[in-house]
């Protein structure tokens, strides 16, 4: 079990770190309720918030992953239900 899990934590340890758990599961969220337009859009206001209010000078792309990935499963499930873009 310990191997399994250092696999886990070595191959989506970076999901764990800052608050990319937060991006994934709000990204997919709105996806899964209003469409990946608004899960994109939504990727895209998260970050630029972040980048405001952090002091960051630029973009952590790996936050912006996340929320692809969150954006692409809540897409995916919206399709599914929805039967539209």
């Amino acid at each position: 079990m310990s191997k399994i899990w250092n696999w886990l934590n070595i191959a989506f340890g970076w999901l764990g770190q800052s608050n990319r758990l937060a991006h994934l599961f709000g990204v997919f969220i709105i996806a899964t309720l209003l469409g990946w337009a608004a899960g994109f859009t939504t990727i895209i206001t998260a970050e630029a918030k972040d980048v405001q209010s952090g002091g960051w000078k630029c973009w952590d792309w790996l936050d912006v992953a996340a929320g692809a990935i969150g954006c692409a499963l809540g897409g995916a499930i919206h399709f599914t239900l929805l039967k539209h873009w």
